[in-house]
């Protein structure tokens, strides 16, 4: 690197555009394990990326250039030459195109004046920004007797191996487009090891043990590809059980970037700065990542050495870790899990993300020579949606539900803490995809004076509060409370059931209902009521309702987490003694 160079350069920046619909363009976990890897190859100008095989090719006409970033779709590199910037930048979307069908590249190309890489950054950024806005044609236009793929309606344009579950079923090929097959090549190639090698805490990487050593070596290392589903009913156990779909995004990190960019215009040490901050970021994600899929792992391992001890003799395969990471590019975190991890495994990840993002944006440093405070930004805090479903149930419906309710947790929180919102599925009709609409029909009963919420959605995680917010770690000494078991009694399931039901006729038909189960189980068991009762208060301050200050029409006056509660403990999310 340059920074003090006396002649311009040029600053190249490939983007990729729409990763979350590149990867979510059809349901089969398969696809979107491959459409992973793909993105995790593209930007590499590193190690064994594409963009280094590409760059490796422009030997050895290629002159003097520097990669400040290479991540999350994104590859920024610094030219000394003009030629060779252009020509980068002429071939990249070409080879993309061919490398990962159906995934767009945006490309900048800006001038950089000596000591000015601040401004060019800024300038580049925003031009990639705008061309990201810009939709790209489908040429050529498929006609109306081709075929098409069945799962994105797209021109087939190969016949390929149906799908494990599929073949089970019908024995055929299936008909898919390039896209399609590209992904399916990928996964088998890789067998999702490039993200689960970022993902993967590091002791279950290089373990002495080499049972613990989960990441597949190469593509027949079928005891380690096994520990890892390619089929979503292997997460959920059965086509009857539940699984989760997890998407998390950091608050403000894009409006924090571009405020930092643009302090940069004036820092003489801009690119050092630049990519420390970048790969600061990407640091601190992984690391929170790590964080929350170190718990799955260690606890899905104890339970396998559980059984293998309690039945000697006993060789079957290992047992599928129930997590599979699908995106996890910069802020953005997608993963589909087993029902009962989800809510820990997320209050972790959020967790994580504030500690680990708040150590590294104290200082950071390249090479520790250069020490910088970065201008503007805090650490991050971010917001989850998690949505409880049937693995027969259309991923792609659950992850636009999961958004939505990350953004619904965004606007009642403004943003300034980590919090999540969760949702359980029970049918395949929903009335609207707007999450608020789903949850007002599921959850919002009575009329008047007696219309009541039956949820306290979102529960704020990690360090931060929130006045009139409720907090994960209350919720889940709820659930404990409802699960508890004194003298081998439990709370009555009927008088449970039937406190929900009389809750959907209103406030008043609840509070008869709560009254009633009261009395039974004071009755039968007053430590486990007033375990109930201290659990109820730390939410609502006292009872089953917390009043909400809410003038406004149809608006509930009332909200309660019992319901809540009760949800979590079916799908069996239970807290541990560390949950943040």
């Amino acid at each position: 690197m340059n920074p003090t160079a006396t002649h311009p350069q040029w600053l190249f920046i490939a983007a990729a555009k729409g990763l979350q619909g590149y990867v979510l363009r059809s349901d089969p976990l398969k696809e979107m394990i491959g459409a992973s890897e793909l993105i995790e190859a593209l930007p590499r100008a590193k190690d064994t990326g594409f963009l280094v095989k590409v760059l490796g090719q422009m030997q050895p006409d290629l002159g003097r250039h520097t990669v400040l970033t290479d991540a999350s779709g994104a590859a920024r590199i610094l030219f000394d030459r003009e030629e060779d910037a252009r020509r980068l930048a002429r071939i990249c979307p070409l080879l993309t195109s061919q490398f990962a069908p159906g995934l767009e590249m945006a490309v900048a190309l800006v001038e950089v004046k000596p000591d000015e890489l601040g401004a060019a950054i800024v300038q580049a950024e925003h031009e990639i920004n705008t061309h990201r806005n810009q939709p790209a044609a489908a040429l050529p236009e498929a006609g109306p007797w081709v075929a098409r793929n069945r799962r994105t309606g797209l021109p087939a344009a190969q016949c390929v191996p149906a799908l494990k579950d599929e073949q089970r079923k019908t024995g055929k090929q299936d008909v898919v487009d390039d896209e399609s097959a590209r992904k399916r090549q990928a996964a088998r190639w890789t067998s999702g090891h490039t993200l689960l090698s970022k993902v993967v805490p590091e002791e279950y990487q290089n373990a002495a043990d080499d049972l613990r050593n989960l990441i597949p070596k190469h593509d027949k290392d079928w005891p380690r590809i096994k520990r890892w589903p390619l089929d979503l009913t292997q997460i959920a156990t059965s086509d009857n059980s539940y699984l989760a779909v997890i998407h998390a995004d950091a608050n403000g990190l894009g409006t924090a970037m571009m405020a930092c960019t643009k302090q940069l215009q004036q820092s003489k040490q801009a690119a050092q700065t630049y990519t420390a901050l970048c790969d600061a970021i990407e640091a601190a994600s992984l690391a929170a990542a790590r964080a929350a899929m170190r718990r799955v792992i260690k606890t899905t391992l104890q339970e396998e050495e559980k059984a293998n001890q309690s039945q000697p003799g006993r060789h079957g395969d290992p047992w599928p870790i129930p997590v599979r990471p699908i995106v996890c590019a910069g802020e953005d975190f997608t993963v589909v899990i087993r029902a009962r991890h989800a809510i820990q495994f997320v209050a972790d990840y959020l967790a994580a993300l504030e500690q680990e993002t708040e150590a590294r944006f104290k200082l950071i440093s390249e090479k520790g020579d250069l020490r910088e405070p970065i201008p503007g930004l805090e650490p991050l805090t971010a917001c989850a949606g998690v949505v409880f479903c049937k693995s027969h149930f259309p991923f792609s419906r659950a992850y636009a539900l999961a958004e939505r309710l990350c953004g619904f947790a965004k606007k009642q929180t403004e943003r300034k803490a980590s919090a999540l919102a969760f949702l359980r599925l029970k049918s395949s009709l929903l009335p609207s995809d707007d999450c608020e609409v789903v949850v007002q029909h599921a959850f919002h009963a009575g009329s008047g004076p007696d219309r009541v919420a039956l949820t306290m959605n979102p529960y704020l995680c990690g360090g931060r509060s929130l006045d009139g917010l409720p907090k994960l770690s209350d919720l889940l000494s709820l659930v404990k409370a409802l699960d508890s078991k004194e003298d081998g009694k439990e709370l009555p399931r009927s008088g449970l059931r039937s406190l929900v039901s009389r809750a959907y006729e209103g406030k008043t038909a609840a509070d008869q209902a709560f009254e009633r189960l009261s009395q039974v189980v004071k009755e039968r068991d007053p430590a486990a009521w007033e375990k109930l009762g201290a659990a109820l208060k730390q939410l609502t301050g006292g009872g089953l309702w917390k009043s909400v200050p809410d003038d406004r029409e149809g608006r509930p006056k009332s909200i309660t987490p019992l319901y809540d509660a009760l949800e979590l403990r079916h799908l069996g999310c239970k807290p541990t003694e560390t949950t943040p």
